[in-house]
């Protein structure tokens, strides 16, 4: 049976829900100074405590209407702002009320009052570099996720497909990676297909039915072992520096 919270952790779950900041969620929680490194640490290794930093995000973002959609969509504004659509066709600056959603999203405005009499509006474009960089790190991971199409049967191959063709033409502008291979058979004289670096060509695939049987092991059982451990962890090597 788990037992719940106490104050402090409680506590903690609160402040660390405000900033996000572990260490200093723990200070006013009211850990010792000395120790809230450490004490931070335990703290969100403890499933209980995890559990509850979950819940109660989930609920901030519910109760805000935060979700991936609408927190890709800012940054896609951000990304691909374009100041063009500051200007009209004689190249004057067109008033704020005169812009579409997406562009005035993407812009930061402050007004100041010059002798409590005049209002001046300063406009600032946004930095792109850090939006286009966390999508390019987004589609990264996208892609390492995709299965390769080997590895899926026929039906699953088909309904991914679909759904690549059906999320384009509802996105337009969203590149969706698709499952599916330029070529379905190599061209004759064709390169094999490259594996990952350090590695032999992957083969193309044959029927099940024409394999040949494997040999009997020369090598002892132990040290086959180990060859498959290190050719295991050289791909993790491969795949984390990729």
């Amino acid at each position: 049976m788990e037992h719940p919270l106490n104050y402090k952790q409680e506590r903690f779950v609160h402040e660390f829900l405000i900033d996000h900041n572990a260490r200093q969620a723990a200070i006013r929680a009211g850990y010792s100074a000395k120790s809230q490194g450490g004490q931070a640490a335990d703290l969100m290794r403890d499933p209980r405590v995890r559990a509850r930093i979950h819940a109660g995000m989930e609920a901030l973002f519910a109760k805000l209407n935060v979700t991936a959609e609408r927190a890709l969509r800012e940054r896609v504004r951000v990304a691909f702002f374009d100041p063009r659509k500051l200007f009209d066709d004689e190249s004057k600056i067109l008033p704020l009320h005169m812009l579409d959603e997406d562009t005035l999203a993407a812009l930061t405005i402050n007004y100041d009052l010059r002798n409590d009499e005049v209002m001046i509006t300063r406009v600032r474009s946004p930095n792109r570099n850090p939006a286009l960089t966390a999508l390019e790190k987004m589609m990264t991971l996208s892609r390492s996720l995709a299965v390769p199409e080997e590895l899926l049967e026929p039906e699953e191959v088909a309904q991914a497909a679909g759904a690549a063709e059906q999320a384009q033409a509802a996105g337009g502008a969203v590149n969706v990676v698709s499952l599916r291979r330029e070529e379905a058979e190599p061209k004759p004289g064709a390169l094999p297909r490259r594996a990952a670096p350090g590695l032999p060509p992957l083969p193309d695939r044959v029927p099940l039915g024409s394999l040949p049987q494997p040999p009997e092991p020369a090598a002892p059982l132990s040290a086959i072992a180990a060859g498959v451990r290190a050719a295991a962890q050289k791909m993790q090597r491969v795949l984390s520096a990729a």
